[in-house]
């Protein structure tokens, strides 16, 4: 006789039912042999179907989001030694799986209860009928209901020859197990849009670009190192040999070094005189429109200083107050049209300019 199938109970060498009865029944498998005939089994219930079935859409999901986020982790989701399968956190995937079960019959529950109200008619008679006309909500699965799905699982995934299950879970380590889907069904059953596609190209195309650049700058660098230190070798090494000509080339290099740097930082310095006079003069003209007698130097040169640098620290003040300052003051007091006096300002004498030109929409500075 036969041995008892798996999950079965047997009687005089027959199969009687099945155990858990919530998730096996007898069923009947045909058997290809030279009378075609069939074998009674434990198969899955329609309620165990639902769940592998439901647990196989979360994992089709998860896998299809974590292959086109380009293996950015989702929801757990990691590869093994970067073999192709893309492995989920057990108890994730049971939790997941019961909230979307709970969902569906929530959904189911609601349009049963729709249906019948219309047909029930007084509200009196739906009531009577166990009908609630405000439970259109959805109800939220307990730890019971996550604990019986994470119970669940582990039996009757091996059923499922698509689905993997590494570290078969128990109650000492079940949150360490971690499902995944089997390498042929992944391929077959996983779709990724067209999106995903051009977004994981995109990515390598930029990764690549961005590795060249490096690269091309890292072996410009590295060649100019090497460039540049061989040339200081080479002027070390003609010094030690002839040190009256290795100084005289050293002087001449620091010398054109030397005019370069002042000849930069003067037409830099020049070019901040302009704007400070350009700046001086709007502010007098405005005070001589205003009807003010006269502006204070110092008054002025601070709120040229201001409007040039807000909120810059003491050294460059000291910097405009050296360089920039003196230079646009000279200037200004050789200009006929403005008038200098001396006025008393808080009780301290203070040197003060008088706008006696046109008082126009602006004013010819020397130097533009």
């Amino acid at each position: 006789s036969l041995p008892c199938p798996q999950h079965g109970i047997c009687r005089v060498g027959y199969l009687i039912s099945c155990t858990p009865s919530t998730l096996f029944e007898v069923g009947v498998e045909l058997v290809a042999d030279d009378k075609m005939s069939s074998l009674k089994k434990c198969v899955l219930t329609d309620n165990a179907k639902s769940i592998l079935d439901t647990t196989s859409k979360v994992l089709i999901e998860w896998t299809s989001d974590f292959i086109c986020s380009g293996g950015v982790s989702v929801k757990g989701g990691h590869n093994v030694e970067n073999k192709e399968e893309v492995w989920f956190p057990f108890k994730e995937v049971a939790l997941e799986a019961t909230r979307r079960m709970f969902l569906n019959e929530s959904h189911h529950d609601a349009s049963h209860n729709k249906e019948n109200r219309s047909t029930c008619g007084e509200e009196q008679e739906c009531e009577n009928l166990g009908i609630n006309s405000d439970s259109e909500g959805i109800d939220q699965a307990d730890e019971s209901d996550i604990q019986m799905t994470m119970d669940t699982l582990p039996i009757i995934l091996p059923f499922s020859p698509n689905i993997i299950i590494k570290d078969e879970p128990s109650e000492e380590h079940i949150t360490n197990s971690t499902l995944s889907l089997a390498k042929t069904f992944q391929h077959n059953h996983v779709p990724v849009p067209m999106k995903c596609y051009i977004k994981l190209w995109m990515k390598f195309l930029f990764q690549l670009t961005f590795e060249m650049v490096v690269s091309i700058v890292y072996r410009t660098l590295q060649m100019s190192f090497v460039a540049l230190r061989a040339t200081i070798m080479s002027l070390a090494k003609a010094w030690i040999a002839n040190p009256p000509v290795g100084t005289g080339v050293a002087v001449v290099v620091y010398a054109v070094y030397w005019i370069f740097s002042t000849r930069s930082s003067r037409s830099k310095n020049r070019a901040k005189v302009k704007e400070a006079r350009t700046i001086a003069y709007d502010k007098l003209l405005f005070e001589s429109r205003e009807g003010e007698n006269c502006y204070a130097v110092m008054h002025l040169q601070e709120d040229v200083f201001q409007t040039l640098h807000p909120g810059s620290p003491n050294k460059q003040r000291k910097i405009f107050s050296k360089a920039v300052w003196p230079k646009v003051v000279h200037e200004m007091r050789n200009d006929v049209r403005i008038q200098k006096v001396q006025n008393s300002i808080g009780g301290k004498p203070m040197e003060c300019w008088v706008w006696l030109g046109n008082k126009g929409s602006s004013v010819s500075t020397p130097g533009k």
